[in-house]
C-alpha cells in the first residue's frame, strides 16, 4: 500500500478544488508508459485504495499497482515554481 503525507494529501486536495466540478471526482495515480506515473481525473473503482483528505477522497490507486508501489511514499518536494509531488520508493527499489 502506498502511502501519502500530510502535506501531498493537501496539494492533492488543492488540485482537485481548482479542476474538478464533481465531488465524485478524484486524483488517480497511473503507470505511464516507461518508468513514470501519471495522475488523472477519475472516480473510484472497485478494488481501489483510496486516500482521503478533509473528507475527500485526493488519490486512487488501483490494486495491482498499489501492490506494486507497496511501501512507496508520495510526498512533497519545494520547487522554485512551486511544490511537485514525488513518489519515493522503498530502499532497494527503483
Amino acid at each position: 500500500m502506498i502511502q501519502v503525507t500530510e502535506k501531498a494529501s493537501g496539494v492533492l486536495l488543492e488540485a482537485l478544488e481548482a479542476k474538478a466540478d464533481d465531488e465524485t471526482q478524484g486524483i488517480r495515480l497511473t503507470e505511464a508508459t516507461g518508468d513514470g506515473f501519471g495522475l488523472a481525473l477519475d472516480v473510484e473503482r472497485k478494488g481501489d485504495q483510496v486516500i482521503e483528505h478533509e473528507g475527500r477522497k485526493v488519490l486512487m490507486v488501483e490494486e495491482a499497482l498499489g501492490e506494486e508501489l507497496e511501501g512507496a511514499i508520495l510526498d512533497v518536494v519545494e520547487a522554485t515554481r512551486g511544490p511537485i509531488l514525488s513518489l519515493q520508493m522503498p530502499e532497494g527499489e527503483a
